[in-house]
């Protein structure tokens, strides 16, 4: 029912990777998808798996084709790694 209502009022859904702490959905309410990236295994702080980041670089690829504005936002920082992971994924959906 919460989906059909955001859909209905065109609300964007926030895909959100936050650890092991709260769970996630992927699905997008909108022509905009809006990823936020908070750390794979410790909120935060964690950087992400090459395999993790393919697999976040096929989202985008498949919302980019479906003609979807897509938003990706990092914030594991503490340690670094959101510049990094930033990097990453942008490679690799620019060479799928």
């Amino acid at each position: 029912e919460s989906v059909e209502l955001l859909r209905e009022y065109n609300i964007t859904t926030v895909i959100a990777s936050a650890g092991k702490r709260f769970p996630g959905t992927e699905i997008t309410t909108t022509e905009t998808a809006y990823l936020r990236l908070h750390g794979d295994e410790k909120l935060y702080a964690s950087a992400y798996s090459d395999e993790k980041l393919e697999r976040y670089a096929y989202m985008v690829k498949d919302w980019l084709e479906d003609g979807k504005e897509v938003w990706v936002f990092f914030n594991n920082t503490i340690t670094g790694n959101a510049v990094t992971d930033a990097d990453k994924l942008r490679d690799l959906v620019l060479n799928l």
